[in-house]
């Protein structure tokens, strides 16, 4: 994604003090997620309200945090 992917780093090792491999892993993470999820509403699979898309990227996120930052997470 190039220089999109890189201020997204950016962002996440400034705003959440993550290790420049950790926002990589988790920017992956919540964007295969993403991936995913436009990929079975595009195919008709699923038929997601934008209120359960929030949700699910609120509960990836959140869970990826928690992950990195309480269990000290180090990749």
């Amino acid at each position: 994604m190039g220089s999109v992917a890189d201020e997204c780093l950016d962002v996440l090792q400034k705003d959440y003090d993550l290790s420049k491999d950790n926002a990589k892993t988790l920017f992956e993470h919540v964007w295969i997620h993403t991936f995913g999820i436009g990929a079975l509403c595009a195919t008709g699979v699923c038929d997601f309200s934008h209120e359960q898309i929030a949700e699910m990227l609120t509960q990836d996120f959140t869970a990826m945090m928690m992950l990195m930052k309480f269990r000290k997470w180090k990749k």
